[in-house]
């Protein structure tokens, strides 16, 4: 089932050190099935190698590639759903890898 974006605006989690971004089921309202999807900033650079490894960039990187990174969220939540054991403020969460957007289709 793909997700979709609950709120478009990415925040950095300083504890994960990963961007994070609330998705949910196509047909949930608001979050109450909210999904927390998060990607390392590892990944991000993966996705344009030649910007600086920065928090901030990674953040433009991270809108400038939003629907590879619903894709990718929405394939790992269909093939293995949450991540065992974790939460974030209650809800489920998705942490994404670099492994997980080198299984995507090549544009």
């Amino acid at each position: 089932m793909p997700l979709v974006i609950s709120s478009i605006d990415p925040t950095y989690d300083d504890s994960r050190r990963m961007v994070g971004v609330w998705m949910r089921a196509p047909g949930a309202i608001g979050l109450v099935n909210g999904i927390r999807v998060f990607i390392t900033l590892e990944a991000l650079c993966v996705l344009e190698p030649s910007q600086v490894r920065d928090v901030n960039v990674a953040l433009g990187i991270f809108e400038g590639n939003l629907s590879r990174i619903v894709l990718a969220a929405s394939r790992k939540f269909d093939d293995r759903g949450p991540e065992e054991g974790e939460e974030y403020e209650g809800r489920p969460v998705i942490a994404l890898t670099t492994y997980d957007l080198w299984q995507l289709p090549r544009e």
